[in-house]
């Protein structure tokens, strides 16, 4: 039983931390991202970010 739970609490903790940290990064670069840079340059560079975001968590493995 106590095997079965460390197991479970280790793929909960993985989980979490795929899924908020890259969410989080994506969410700080933006905001500095649109703070800092041009409108059209800052739109681009936010999107393009999170499309390779999103690819490096789905494909990680």
């Amino acid at each position: 039983m106590k095997k079965t739970l460390m197991q479970w609490l280790k793929k909960q903790i993985s989980f979490a931390f795929w899924a908020w940290i890259p969410f989080l990064v994506m969410m700080l670069f933006a905001v500095l991202a649109a703070h800092y840079l041009p409108r059209d340059l800052a739109l681009k560079s936010i999107a393009a970010f999170i499309v390779l975001t999103m690819a490096f968590v789905f494909f990680r493995k």
